[in-house]
């Protein structure tokens, strides 16, 4: 089983790749991104990194290649790729429900 490393964030595999979410490991060769990744995530002392994962829903649309955007076969099992500078930026609000706090965020960035 795979969990996203988000604090806050609860998806994991199998249950969460059925609807359409991706895992994705952390960028470890480059270590000014992986750095950025695991501050974004507040997750700075991972102690297995190369066993890490950050889930799609914590990715903007724009942080994957055009070819696998998020709107795109969602349920298929195709692993969509980040572009090589995406960044996590989309976090749970703290206190919330999960549900309820991924609203919030969605509401923020759309308007």
């Amino acid at each position: 089983m795979v969990a996203c490393a988000v604090v806050g964030c609860s998806n994991r595999t199998p249950r969460d790749s059925k609807r359409g979410i991706s895992f994705h490991r952390l960028p470890l060769k480059n270590k000014p991104l992986l750095e950025e990744w695991q501050e974004r995530s507040k997750r700075a002392n991972l102690p297995k990194p190369s066993q890490s994962h950050i889930c799609s829903e914590n990715f903007e649309k724009e942080c994957f290649k055009s070819c696998c955007s998020l709107d795109l076969w969602p349920a298929r099992k195709h692993k969509r790729e980040l572009n090589e500078d995406a960044v996590p930026t989309i976090f749970p609000a703290e206190g919330l429900d999960k549900s309820h706090s991924w609203q919030i965020i969605c509401d923020h960035l759309c308007t």
